[in-house]
């Protein structure tokens, strides 16, 4: 339902939905009783209530590393976080070419924020260990260090 909502959106052509089979079957509504597109239908369950607050002082001014960021799931969580001004995001991926579209669309959404893309396989212990230590060394020259990460 998503991508066709998506579609739909992107061609600016208006879209509607049908109660689900189990309300018709329950009698609660009727095929003929259309209405917009919720969250719900979507996510197919009821959404979840965040405390926006809450995880704004948790990602402002720290490092913030996405891992798959380069799916759907992790892009999305990319864009989002941008918007709380981290002190750097790393996005990590197994996918350079994934990677390399993320690039081109957080260039569009970084604002000022310092977002750095790295491949990598996060079951290759080593390479997690270099990327941390990397990243710690390079907030150390952007912040105080009693602001770096434990």
């Amino acid at each position: 339902m998503r991508r066709i909502t998506d579609a739909c959106h992107k061609a600016r052509l208006p879209f509607k939905t049908v109660p689900t089979l189990s309300d018709i079957i329950r009698g609660e509504s009727n095929i003929n009783q259309f209405r917009e597109v919720s969250l719900e239908d979507l996510l197919g369950r009821e959404p979840i209530q965040i405390d926006m607050e809450s995880v704004r002082k948790e990602i402002t001014g720290k490092i913030v590393v996405v891992t798959g960021a380069a799916g759907s799931i992790g892009s999305e969580l990319c864009r989002q976080i941008i918007d709380y001004t981290p002190a750097q995001l790393v996005c990590l991926d197994q996918s350079e070419t994934g990677l390399f579209f993320l690039r081109l669309d957080l260039d569009r959404h970084r604002k000022d924020a310092q977002v750095a893309f790295r491949v990598a396989d996060v079951t290759d212990g080593e390479r997690i260990r270099y990327l941390f230590s990397e990243f710690r060394r390079t907030l150390s020259f952007m912040r105080p260090r009693t602001s770096m990460c434990p």
